[in-house]
């Protein structure tokens, strides 16, 4: 069966946050997910507060950006959580978002260097929890071919895609995994009790995600021309405007994420299942929304009823 998350962390309040997370854990929902930067708050902290008033749900944190966070520390607060709360923690190190990075003065970004101390960060994490024989898996977020097939080295992948051409290029690379290796996606999500026209706040996010796309993956698809065009008014406006999503196009963003009812969700999830992803963590906008967040929940029943 598929495994199921909800991110939460993202811009909601605090307290939203906190409420958002007890009802996941209430619905036995798999994974409660806490995004780190560039979220608001301290994703560990988060984590500890949420693993102390919850008990079924998983909890992962991240994504946990190399150039922000060494190894050693990694390791010290994932063996606190772990020693205090049980171990019900998955960790997932990736590059992270180069503007979000450069607000804080992050700038030293070459693509390769980053790659490579990413991978040297996550494998080094995953050798440090083994030392001290804790169980705390490790993911590598990833896009392109490179990173995708680095992945292979450590405990799962979760892939920042959604449409299923796409998954199923990073499973052809995926195709020398091991058994017990995880893949997963991770996708801006926003649902709706009828079919509805996709909302900004989805769009928006999905766009996000494409400007972000791979050069490998942009050929694949055929849609290079249009990302590079989107991503030359991005930088000219220096924000996301609407004329950024106007050069992408509504129906190549909802290829980056679930803008759906929750029945149609149910239909996506089995046809993802089949193809082979097994956890699927649903980002936001859909934390932005307590109604949101319990149609998901209303979709995972009925996909979990449909498996029994």
């Amino acid at each position: 069966m598929m495994k199921w998350g909800v991110a939460v962390n993202v811009h909601e309040q605090y307290q939203q946050t906190i409420e958002l997370a007890s009802l996941a854990d209430a619905a036995e929902l798999n994974y409660i997910w806490i995004v780190d930067f560039p979220a608001p708050r301290f994703a560990p902290a988060i984590a500890a507060k949420i693993a102390s008033m919850t008990g079924s749900s998983r909890i992962g944190i991240g994504l946990l950006p190399s150039l922000i966070y060494e190894p050693d520390y990694v390791v010290r607060f994932a063996e606190t959580l772990a020693t205090e709360f049980g171990e019900r923690f998955d960790l997932l190190i990736g590059p992270g978002d180069k503007e979000a990075l450069g607000t804080i003065g992050k700038k030293e970004w070459v693509p390769g260097k980053v790659a490579r101390k990413t991978v040297d960060n996550a494998l080094k994490i995953k050798h440090g929890l083994e030392i001290l024989d804790i169980d705390c898996p490790v993911w590598l977020a990833a896009q392109g071919p490179k990173m995708i097939a680095k992945s292979m080295e450590l405990d799962g992948v979760l892939l920042n895609l959604t449409d299923s051409q796409m998954i199923k290029w990073a499973l052809n690379i995926l195709d020398e995994r091991s058994t017990s290796f995880r893949v997963g996606i991770f996708s801006p999500t926003k649902l709706t009790k009828v079919e509805d026209t996709p909302s900004s706040d989805f769009l928006y996010s999905a766009a996000i995600v494409a400007l972000g796309a791979s050069q490998p993956l942009m050929q694949h698809l055929g849609f290079e021309d249009v990302i590079q065009s989107a991503r030359q008014i991005y930088s000219n406006y220096n924000k996301l405007s609407p004329r950024v999503l106007e050069e992408i196009g509504v129906e190549n963003l909802l290829k980056w994420g679930f803008f759906s009812t929750p029945d149609k969700l149910v239909q996506s999830i089995n046809q993802l299942g089949e193809i082979g992803v097994d956890t699927t963590i649903f980002g936001p906008p859909i934390s932005h929304t307590k109604e949101s967040v319990n149609l998901l929940l209303t979709a995972f029943g009925i996909y979990r009823d449909s498996k029994d």
